[in-house]
């Protein structure tokens, strides 16, 4: 990782950023909302941040990551974001208070513990020039929801003179179920050779385990797709095993069918419906690059063959076979969909399980 300290301004952009780090240093920075406000206040641009962007880093890498200024324990770094770019779910190490403008479409997913499970207790689509505050119990995950590349800045700080503020920070790897630490980038999806394996993560909710696969096997698929290397091709051909095999598909299943936690715009129920539909949209794409074989060749091999997520013109809808009715009886006396039993299954259903019944499920 190369990393370019800024010594001195030379440029108009530079002497924005440079203004916002002596700022900070001078004036003193204790808490998240101090820094959001003084990062408010500089009223910096993207175009601020263009001389430290790692425009093509490499996709292993996940995000660009460029280290700008490092001392007096106080850290800044730009950030690239492409198409897909994912980070891990992390903290961030020493850091006591920080601060994180970006400046395109981002989701922003927070993570923490609810009945005892590690989940994502918000998850946003946050506006591009939006400012972000950042505690030392902040255990986050961001990706680009956009198709240009952009931008973010990053700023953390503790009281105390640290000679890496970000260092020791902690990767949750959902898939491998372990907790890593690292005084680098956290990126997601890679080997973690130069990580330091610190303990197992604690469980974590269907929803996002099913996210997390599906981000994962998203993430793989740009990896495939720009280098066309067998390696890559073997991980998501593992990761798609994993989501989509018969046994898990039988966890899920049971997960959903003793699921108690519905509730109209309840966030637990949110979560999975999103998840489901995630996953669904991951599986017709995997079936489009030839990496799962397709519905109408077998159907009943298929994972998620009885249960068809489809989301488009503001319409939500769930088919399910009769396998799934408690699912769907939950679900609509939770008040969260209108129900209605089809006389037909879909067509691929229809050719090879004539006799199943489907529910429709529609999001209210």
């Amino acid at each position: 990782m190369e990393y370019a300290l800024m010594s001195e301004p030379r440029r108009e952009s530079q002497n924005r950023i440079w203004e916002l780090i002596s700022t900070i240093a001078a004036v003193g920075c204790s808490s998240p909302a101090i820094a959001c406000q003084m990062v408010r206040n500089s009223r910096i641009r993207e175009n601020d941040l263009v001389p430290w962007a790692r425009y093509r880093h490499s996709v292993d890498d996940s995000y660009g990551r460029n280290l700008v200024y490092a001392q007096n324990g106080l850290e800044v770094m730009i950030a690239t974001w492409d198409r897909g770019d994912y980070s891990a779910i992390h903290n961030h190490g020493h850091t006591q208070w920080g601060v994180v403008q970006v400046f395109g479409r981002i989701e922003h997913a927070v993570f923490g513990y609810r009945n005892g499970k590690f989940t994502a207790v918000s998850r946003d689509l946050m506006p591009a020039n939006s400012i972000i505050g950042v505690t030392n119990a902040l255990y986050h995950q961001m990706g680009s929801m956009q198709a240009d590349t952009f931008l973010t800045l990053h700023i953390y700080g503790t009281e105390s003179d640290t000679a890496n503020v970000t260092g020791g920070a902690e990767v949750y790897d959902l898939y491998q179920r372990k907790v890593y630490k690292t005084d680098g980038g956290v990126f997601y999806n890679r080997d973690r050779v130069e990580e330091k394996f610190d303990r197992l993560s604690p469980r974590v909710e269907l929803a996002d385990e099913l996210r997390d696969c599906v981000n994962l096997c998203n993430r793989e698929l740009t990896v495939y797709s720009a280098s066309k290397l067998r390696c890559s091709r073997n991980r998501l051909n593992e990761l798609a095993e994993r989501l989509y095999r018969s046994n898990r598909f039988e966890k899920v299943s049971s997960e959903l069918n003793g699921f108690r936690g519905f509730a109209k715009t309840n966030r637990p129920t949110d979560e999975l419906l999103l998840a489901l539909s995630a996953t669904a949209d991951n599986q017709r794409d995997l079936i489009q690059h030839g990496v799962l074989p397709k519905f109408n060749d077998s159907p009943q091999k298929q994972p998620y063959g009885d249960l068809i997520i489809a989301q488009g013109d503001g319409i939500f809808q769930v088919w399910c076979s009769m396998r799934y009715s408690r699912f769907a009886d939950r679900l609509t006396t939770a008040g969260c969909v209108s129900v209605a039993l089809l006389p037909v299954a879909p067509a691929f259903w229809r050719q090879k399980a004539p006799d199943i019944k489907f529910w429709s499920l529609q999001l209210i």
